[in-house]
């Protein structure tokens, strides 16, 4: 029998995984919110709180700004890999 070769799969780091489960957490809270008031306005509730509205506003360009983060670190990453390996 032929000894297949296997290929290791490096880890990734914890700063990508963090920064990933922020994104989706950040964004994944925004369109909850968006979806709530979108159904409080479509059932006539005269009444919510303040801040509730201004949460998506907030919140997704911070999860931009994550993903963006996201993308600079796995770029970085990946850049000093390949440099490594040459």
């Amino acid at each position: 029998m032929a000894k297949t070769k296997k290929t290791e799969i490096p880890p990734v780091p914890r700063i990508e995984s963090l920064l990933a489960y922020m994104a989706v957490g950040v964004i994944g809270f925004s369109i909850l919110i968006i979806g709530v008031l979108l159904v409080a306005y479509a059932t006539g509730v005269k009444t919510l709180p303040t801040l509730l509205p201004l949460l998506p506003f907030i919140g997704l360009p911070i999860g931009m700004l994550l993903i963006i983060a996201l993308v600079i670190v796995g770029v970085i990453r990946r850049s000093k890999e390949a440099n490594k390996n040459q």
